[in-house]
Parts: structure tokens; C-alpha cells; sequence
């Protein structure tokens, strides 16, 4: 069982603060707050989660389901810039409730995804902790054009979990990730990166009719990797070869045709 609204609770107790007190300097309402400490409500928006943080709140301790308790950080560690957060409410059997960005939001995900309205607008899937490959935010975003065929088609959705700022210069080169910029918005891709030499991240298309481009790391604001894939296309990948094949045993059958229908003509000329 997630222990995410229960660590909610225990960080506003550990800051002395009533539901009321927290809602007041957090700017929500105190029915907002209980509803979060109940896991009564479908997201946590990005606004509460920055509140903690600039209370001392370690954010990746409260998806740590080893920590009992959620940790506090230094003040030097607070001012660290933090990315912007979306968190979901897990269910009674700890699986992970999980809002779906289908091609309709992700057209508005830029401007709206640091507000809770625009989380409650949205469907979720609820999947089993693994599919997220261990603790931390996850989303699922749908693919909204042809660039990164033939590995992910249009319609299908991506499985992502997010990376926090501090690991974004550990990412291997050719992760497939969503890259969230002021400048392009929305972009999956396969990355390039060079964050520590040039600041910057070279995203590139499976497709290669779509040029690569380049993004600095201050145009960024979120990156998730992509850890699984829902799809509905069953591409044929050696669909060229099996109609070489397929051309060939035809061909095949038709010379041994001919060739029964000349050993046939041969032994009816003999036999005259």
C-alpha cells in the first residue's frame, strides 16, 4: 500500500502547520489539503509539491516507498531550482494511478501542466509499480506524429517516468525520452546527450525525414524517459523479406510446373 497521503500528513505535522495554516501559505483550500492527506484526490498539484519543497521537503522521499517517513533538506539544498511535479495517488494494493496526456492535452500540456485543473481534466491508467521501473512521477503521453517511426507510430501511447533535474546529465545517448522546452514544447525523441560539455541536448528522429535539432538545457523544463510502450500497430519489420520469399516459392512452384509439363511432353514424344 502507498504510503504517499500518509507521508502528506506527517510533513505537515513535522512543520507545525495546521490544515488550515498550510492551505493559507500554500494557497489552497483547507478541503484541498484533507483531501490530500486522504488520497482522496486524483492528482497533487505541482503548486502543494513546490510549497514542501520550499519548506525543507525532500520531493523524491515521498515517492520512496523505503522512506517511512519523508526527509528534510537543507536550506542550501531548497534553493536548488526543482522541475515542475505531477503527482498521482496510488491504490490500496500500491499499484500507481497514472494520468493519460492524450494528442487533445498535449496540445495544451506546455501552459497547463503546472495546474490542478488540468490534471483533473484528464483519464488515468492505473498500472503496476514495475512498469514505472522503481519509485518516482509517472505519465503516459500519446504520440502525436509520425517522427520516431518505425519504433513508435502515431496513436500509441508512451509509458514515462519523469526525470528530476539532477540526473538529466546521467542519460544515456539514444534514450528515447519526451522532452518538455519553451521553444518546441512537446517532443519525443531519441537524445543526444551534452549537457555537461555544451549545455545542450541533441534530440533526433527515427524517421529520418524529420531533422535532428538541438535544445539548451535552460529551454528545459521537464524530460521523462519512455520505459514501455502501448500499441495497437503489429508492424511486419521483415515485411520486404517475407515478400521476397513469398515471390521466390512462387516461382519455384511455377518451374516445377513447367518442368513436369516438358518431362510429360518428352515422354509422350518417346512414345510415338
Amino acid at each position: 500500500m502507498s504510503n504517499l497521503p500518509t507521508k502528506l500528513r506527517q510533513c505537515r505535522i513535522d512543520l507545525r502547520l495546521t490544515q488550515e495554516e498550510a492551505a493559507t501559505q500554500s494557497g489552497f483550500a483547507q478541503r484541498d489539503i484533507s483531501r490530500f492527506e486522504k488520497g482522496r484526490a486524483k492528482t497533487v498539484p505541482n503548486a502543494y509539491m513546490q510549497f514542501l519543497h520550499k519548506m525543507g521537503v525532500d520531493l523524491n522521499s515521498l515517492f520512496d516507498e523505503t522512506c517511512e517517513r519523508a526527509r528534510f533538506v537543507s536550506a542550501a539544498e531548497t534553493a536548488l531550482p526543482a522541475a515542475p511535479v505531477v503527482v498521482v495517488t496510488p491504490d490500496v494494493a500500491g499499484n500507481r494511478t497514472v494520468p493519460i496526456v492524450n494528442r487533445k492535452a498535449a496540445a495544451s500540456y506546455l501552459t497547463g501542466y503546472q495546474t490542478q485543473e488540468y490534471f483533473e481534466e484528464l483519464d488515468v491508467i492505473t498500472l503496476p509499480p514495475y512498469l514505472l521501473r522503481g519509485s518516482g512521477q509517472g505519465l503516459v503521453i500519446q504520440a502525436v506524429n509520425d517522427s520516431m517511426e518505425d519504433t513508435i507510430f502515431e496513436g500509441d501511447y508512451l509509458i514515462c517516468r519523469l526525470i528530476e533535474r539532477g540526473q538529466w546529465a546521467d542519460l544515456n545517448d539514444f534514450t528515447v525520452c519526451v522532452v518538455v522546452t519553451d521553444s518546441r514544447g512537446v517532443q519525443v525523441k531519441r537524445i543526444k546527450n551534452r549537457l555537461q560539455r555544451d549545455g545542450l541536448l541533441r534530440l533526433s528522429s527515427d524517421n529520418r525525414r524529420h531533422p535532428s535539432f538541438n535544445v539548451f538545457a535552460d529551454d528545459i523544463h521537464q524530460i521523462w524517459q519512455v520505459v514501455f510502450l502501448l500499441t495497437a500497430n503489429m508492424p511486419n519489420r521483415a515485411d520486404t523479406l517475407y515478400r521476397k520469399l513469398d515471390a521466390l516459392e512462387d516461382t519455384t512452384t511455377d518451374l516445377r510446373e513447367l518442368y513436369e509439363q516438358l518431362r510429360q511432353a518428352f515422354e509422350d514424344a518417346g512414345a510415338r
